[in-house]
């Protein structure tokens, strides 16, 4: 077993994946396959910057967390500053937040892709984040 070491583009910002065992690593796996297989045929509507300011809005958020439109709103400035920056490949893709938002897959890959490792830097779960406000 190995551990990964994730960096992230902020300076200092890192953290490291513990080993899992096979059970639990393989669906992990199997899903990033999935979704980079499926990436290689069209844009995925996903977008890291988008996929974890809703994340952290929505989870990690003491205020506001479990609070369904600020997440998406947070997510749709996160994309906006995104375009301003780069109008290339991703105007291409998706020309605004609500197009990326539009067929209801962003929220759905954000979950599957991005949650986890949110969890793993977090060392909580996103679920017991929420459990509370039930």
């Amino acid at each position: 077993p190995f551990e990964t070491l994730v960096l992230g583009k902020e300076e200092g910002r890192k953290f490291r994946l513990a080993p899992l065992h096979p059970e639990q690593a393989r669906p992990l796996f199997e899903t990033v396959l999935s979704g980079w297989m499926d990436a290689t045929t069209r844009a995925l509507p996903i977008h890291c910057e988008a996929g974890f300011a809703w994340i952290t809005s929505f989870y990690g958020s003491k205020k506001y967390v479990g609070d369904h439109e600020r997440a998406i709103s947070e997510a749709q400035q996160a994309y906006t500053i995104a375009l301003e920056r780069d109008t290339g490949y991703l105007r291409g893709a998706f020309e605004t937040p609500e197009l990326l938002m539009a067929s209801g897959e962003f929220e759905a890959l954000l979950h599957q892709l991005y949650v986890p490792v949110w969890e793993a830097e977090q060392d909580k779960s996103a679920a017991d984040q929420i459990g509370g406000l039930e």
